[in-house]
């Protein structure tokens, strides 16, 4: 499931206040730096807070642009999101101990895929589950994306039953 750069971009430009259309979208580079310039000034807090925090938000920009939003194949999905789960088993969130900018475009690259899995797969990939949870609960993050269910998961875990 290819998502189209629309689907991603526009409410982290609506996030964040200006618009990021079709001709932004043509070099991930300059989206990448967009996004973190605009984020500094419009909403600092989503922002990096030195130079170590501003490569590492580069870096998942361009991993949710480059790698994320390709996933065309069930295998894709299974590793991405195996090596997002594997990366999060250490973290809450991507760069720092606070939601940025990068949690929040990653959160709309994902937000179709992790909805259209069914129990068992969410059960798979743990950490991923999460730390999307962690992000949707925030509306000005979520915008009108509908919340993806993963309270089963935690019971079918204590009740040790197979749920599907």
């Amino acid at each position: 499931m290819v998502v189209p750069p629309h689907q991603y971009l526009k409410p982290v430009g609506s996030l964040l206040k200006v618009p990021l259309d079709k001709s932004n979208i043509i070099n991930n580079c300059s989206v990448t730096s967009s996004i973190i310039k605009t984020v500094e000034k419009s909403q600092p807090t989503l922002g990096p807070l030195d130079n170590i925090e501003t490569s590492k938000m580069q870096q998942w920009i361009e991993y949710s642009i480059v790698y994320a939003a390709n996933i065309d194949c069930s295998q894709d999905s299974h590793t991405i999101l195996k090596e997002l789960d594997d990366t999060l088993s250490i973290t809450t969130y991507l760069i720092a101990s606070r939601p940025t900018i990068a949690d929040v475009l990653l959160y709309h690259v994902l937000v179709n895929i992790l909805a259209s899995l069914g129990n068992s797969d969410k059960e798979s990939y743990m950490n991923v589950c999460r730390w999307f949870d962690n992000i949707q609960q925030n509306k000005l993050f979520r915008q009108s994306n509908k919340l993806v269910n993963f309270t089963i998961n935690y019971l079918s875990r204590i009740a040790n039953i197979k749920v599907d």
